[in-house]
């Protein structure tokens, strides 16, 4: 498991294979299930907290509540914290780059990580230099 190279996996990627009636259920499941071969998929705090938040507003507490964990206990799954540094460049990032603080801080952490972000959001990560993407489509 620790040979694995490691991909920060932005919460959409998560909330997409955990909604069936969503478009991008199937590639997301399914390139899931692919990474998971070569990868340790990261999260971090913002990450679970977007997961978290969007599937209670589409499911239920407890769904939510079950889903989230299963996410955080995964043995694929690796949990990166934040240092106030990631912070303070996610900061200067999204002034500089006009983009929302949380795919920043998002986008920061995989740099600082130097590891690739697996996404659907490219239209905002794109406007990082140096960051590393794999795009869902």
């Amino acid at each position: 498991m620790d040979d694995l190279k490691k991909m920060l996996v932005d919460s959409n990627i998560f909330i997409f294979a955990n909604i069936k009636e969503y478009p991008e259920y199937s590639i997301a499941k399914a390139k899931i299930k692919e990474l998971i071969k070569t990868h340790k998929l990261l999260i971090n705090t913002i990450i679970i907290s977007e997961v978290q938040y969007k599937l209670y507003k589409l499911l239920s507490d407890e769904e939510s509540y079950k889903r989230t964990l299963k996410i955080l206990n995964s043995k694929y799954v690796g949990y990166e914290p934040i240092e106030q540094s990631t912070i303070l460049k996610a900061l200067e990032l999204s002034y500089n780059s006009n983009i929302r603080i949380n795919d920043a801080i998002i986008a920061q952490n995989a740099i600082d990580l130097d590891v690739e972000v697996f996404t659907d959001n490219t239209r905002d990560f794109d406007k990082i230099p140096n960051l590393k993407i794999i795009s869902l489509r």
